[in-house]
């Protein structure tokens, strides 16, 4: 290949990345990208033969860049196991300086079905292994960390990136305060704590029942990601006819808005219940983070909803939005 044709796909793999971090959803228009570049459509197929293979070297460029990082940052020797604070802090640099990477990121979370397991190979095969976390249900924390990472590189970007503070002291500044949560604010005194972790239990049977159409929507993303939601096959999980789920919800759109919406409202009543005489916001801090650590292991249906909310640009404060402090 010459070096034109190579600068060329490499324009069109940060084009494509670029689309996607400003779409509303989690696909792009090729014909969007040879606008944006000034070439031809047929152009982009030259050097990917369809969507999907673009895709597949968006991601493969992504775990590539990243994990050349990861490697810079430990030298020391390839498959050794990296703590997860320094871990952390490499990523948020890493996102920090590559912003466009976070459209690549979202089609890598769109289908939520052995993403963990998917992403955990494609470090695998670079040589990058992260240390076990400290109990085997710490599955629920590392997604919340996620989804915070996330929303903080969004707004690092869109409040001015580094010509108002580095890569590297936005990276420190946000793994510190992921690391320490609300000791990050201040201490909470030990009777203060103690109340705290009172307000911090939460079983199942405290649970909204699940919804049906909820249940049949999720067991479809598992199934198909959510770019594969269709009426059909909700219809399907749920033994009915397409025309029956009509008379329940006008479209698509308004379906999967509306079941999030009521389980996003879900979690923000259990979460005002919890923090009713919580004074403090060091403590309304410390119950809120414990809660969406529990509630997450007990309703883990809810994981992809959220990372599917933050994929789409939405803000934290959307989730909880209805969250009462007193």
């Amino acid at each position: 290949m010459t070096a034109r044709m190579e600068n060329t796909k490499e324009k069109i793999l940060l084009a494509a990345s670029r689309q996607l971090l400003s779409s509303p959803d989690i696909t792009f228009s090729l014909s969007g990208i040879a606008r944006a570049l000034g070439i031809s459509k047929a152009a982009i197929f030259r050097h990917f033969e369809s969507k999907d293979k673009l895709f597949d070297a968006m991601r493969e460029r992504f775990f590539d860049d990243l994990c050349g990082a990861l490697h810079r940052a430990f030298p020391e020797g390839r498959n050794e196991p990296v703590d997860t604070a320094p871990f952390l802090r490499t990523v948020i640099r890493f996102l920090a300086e590559r912003t466009e990477s976070l459209g690549t990121l979202k089609t890598i979370c769109s289908s939520p079905r052995d993403a963990e397991a998917k992403i955990a190979r494609e470090f695998s095969r670079r040589g990058v292994r992260m240390a076990a976390p400290p109990s085997p249900d710490a599955k629920a924390p590392l997604v919340y960390v996620f989804i915070t990472v996330v929303f903080y590189v969004f707004q690092y970007r869109d409040h001015g990136g580094a010509s108002v503070v580095s890569p590297d002291a936005f990276a420190d500044s946000l793994s510190a305060f992921l690391a320490g949560g609300w000791t990050a604010i201040t201490e909470l005194s030990e009777e203060e704590k103690a109340f705290c972790d009172s307000r911090c239990k939460i079983d199942s049977a405290e649970l909204p029942e699940e919804d049906r159409f909820f249940s049949a929507l999720m067991s479809v993303v598992f199934k198909h990601g959510f770019l594969g939601i269709t009426i059909e096959r909700v219809a399907g999980e749920l033994g009915m006819a397409k025309s029956s789920l009509y008379a329940f919800f006008e479209n698509k759109e308004t379906l999967v808005r509306d079941l999030i919406k009521k389980e996003i409202s879900n979690l923000t009543a259990v979460i005002s219940e919890k923090l009713r005489d919580v004074t403090t916001l060091s403590g309304a801090v410390y119950v809120y983070m414990h809660l969406i650590y529990r509630y997450l292991l007990l309703r883990p249906e809810i994981i992809p909803v959220i990372v599917w909310h933050f994929a789409q640009g939405g803000a934290p404060e959307d989730l909880y939005r209805d969250v009462t402090l007193q």
